[in-house]
């Protein structure tokens, strides 16, 4: 196949374009990156994505074209709608973020919780990304880029709503308190109560670029819509269990009570909305499957986490006094 992707350099683009070149696939990689490194199986395009509309053309026509950042504005708008009659279809990489749900978990939207798992014919929000707005970032919505992008009768376009993501090379580093917490040889890590039990649809990066390969190159995916994201779901507290499983650290997870909890400890949000999205109708229908075992992918990522540099000073003096409060020996 002839496949196209607009970014393809990051944390999770880059697996999916290692993963079709192994299947020889022809990848164009169409990206603003221009010190990544080069690799003579992908032809990359250099483009400001402002800028993209003018460079549609020259690219060819393509079998599929894979929007991997709909966050970030091509041309001031949304990247697939640009390849409508110069592509068969289109695969948009989306977010859980799209459910009611999650606007239910920040407080943005009115309701009782929604009842989890999340299929994908789940409520969607009827507002902004609370996320977005709380940051005032410039970023589009993942949702008005769905449904921008799906208006074209002629133009197919597949939907994959990925979880938490975590990995070697994760941007955003979720693991790294806790993981800075085992490197300093903490006795104990505390959780908020309401953290300690709410639930999250995570995903290790490898596994989540395979399910991505799977909805770009397997014809039962034309216009479907797809969640990721490994099973089961496990609490906080179990993903911590599992992190210090994966570093060998042998302090406690403690749960304390909200009120207790140190100030960076706490959690805000609504609790009681989960955010546990449904994954069997990827399983079912393209036989998607895990390749890499829990602490497998968790050993990868902490062992990525520690050969940074710790450059981050922690002041765990209220861990202290809630440790020494509570009975626990440093």
């Amino acid at each position: 196949m002839r496949i196209i992707m607009l970014g393809g350099t990051g944390f999770v683009g880059s697996r999916v374009v290692k993963l079709l070149v192994v299947g020889d696939h022809e990848v164009t990689i169409v990206h603003r990156r221009v010190e990544s490194r080069p690799d003579p199986a992908v032809r990359h395009i250099h483009v400001d994505f402002a800028d993209l509309a003018g460079s549609v053309g020259s690219l060819g026509h393509a079998d599929v074209v894979i929007d991997m950042v709909p966050h970030e504005p091509k041309a001031g708008g949304h990247g697939l709608p640009l390849f409508v009659g110069r592509a068969d279809r289109g695969v948009l990489v989306s977010s859980g973020d799209v459910y009611r749900a999650f606007a239910r978990l920040w407080g943005t939207e009115p309701g009782d919780p929604d009842p989890v798992p999340l299929a994908e014919d789940a409520p969607l929000r009827s507002s902004f990304a609370p996320d977005i707005a709380a940051t005032g970032d410039r970023a589009l919505d993942n949702l008005d880029a769905e449904r921008v992008s799906v208006q074209a009768p002629s133009f197919p376009v597949s939907i994959l709503r990925l979880p938490a993501v975590h990995g070697p090379r994760d941007p955003q580093h979720r693991i790294r308190p806790y993981v800075q917490r085992m490197r300093d040889g903490r006795p104990a890590i505390f959780l908020d109560d309401r953290r300690a039990r709410w639930r999250w649809s995570r995903g290790y990066v490898d596994d989540v670029a395979a399910a991505i390969v799977l909805g770009t190159t397997d014809d039962r995916a034309v216009g479907r819509i797809y969640n990721v994201g490994s099973e089961p779901a496990l609490s906080e507290a179990e993903w911590v269990a599992a992190i210090a499983d994966a570093a060998g650290w042998e302090g406690q997870v403690v749960t304390v009570r909200h009120e207790l909890a140190p100030e960076d400890a706490r959690f805000d949000m609504d609790a009681r909305q989960h955010m546990v999205m449904d994954s069997g109708r990827i399983r079912s229908e393209l036989g998607y499957a895990e390749s890499f075992p829990l602490l497998d992918g968790l050993r990868a990522t902490v062992e990525w986490e520690l050969s940074l540099p710790d450059e981050r000073e922690q002041d765990y003096r209220p861990e202290d006094l809630l440790a020494e409060r509570l009975g626990i020996p440093r």
